[in-house]
């Protein structure tokens, strides 16, 4: 494998993905103050094709336009979230283009906290959506779904037990070296 090559896909990968929070955050500031300030959402639903596991209680009374609505203001409030772990995950490839193992304590800690941050997004984005329905409609709504956000949260969890035997393998290594 050739090492330089390597690092300079991580170098590249890290760069995107650091451009990619800033993204996230610049849209989170531009819909922050166009909703704060003129009161409209500009982000739609649309009805594509998904795939999720779904329960959901919304009432008939809630309309299009608060849906959108939902959907926007969860839309908002989930770009911070995105960026932190955009920023969180381009340290692994900082590390690694800086010629550091990517099979350390501290690598491991940060890609099972990317795990969990995703796994809590997938778990909680149904029931804010809702709540914010509720909110905007007047009406109860619930929705609980696992989509595919779990499935990358529970992927994301499984390869940091590869991560993890991966550290031990570079620790013995260390010890006999």
């Amino acid at each position: 494998m050739n090492t330089a090559r390597f690092r300079d896909i991580c170098w590249a990968v890290n760069g995107l993905l650091k451009l990619f929070s800033i993204v996230c955050g610049v849209l989170f500031l531009i819909g922050a103050i166009d909703t704060l300030f003129f009161h409209h959402p500009q982000v739609t639903h649309t009805d594509g094709p998904t795939w999720y596991i779904a329960l959901s209680f919304i009432a008939e009374k809630v309309t299009t336009k608060q849906e959108n609505a939902a959907n926007s203001y969860l839309f908002l409030l989930a770009l911070p979230f995105f960026s932190y772990l955009f920023w969180y995950a381009s340290r692994i490839f900082a590390d690694i283009s800086a010629g550091l193992t990517p099979f350390s304590a501290t690598q491991l800690k940060r890609f099972r906290r990317i795990a969990f941050l995703v796994l809590i997004l997938s778990l909680i984005q149904p029931v804010a959506y809702g709540l914010l329905l509720s909110l905007l409609s007047g009406t109860f709504s619930l929705t609980i779904s696992l989509g595919p956000l779990f499935l990358i949260g529970i992927l994301l969890y499984c390869f940091s037990g590869i991560i993890h035997y991966g550290v031990a393998l570079q620790e013995f290594s260390d010890e006999v070296i």
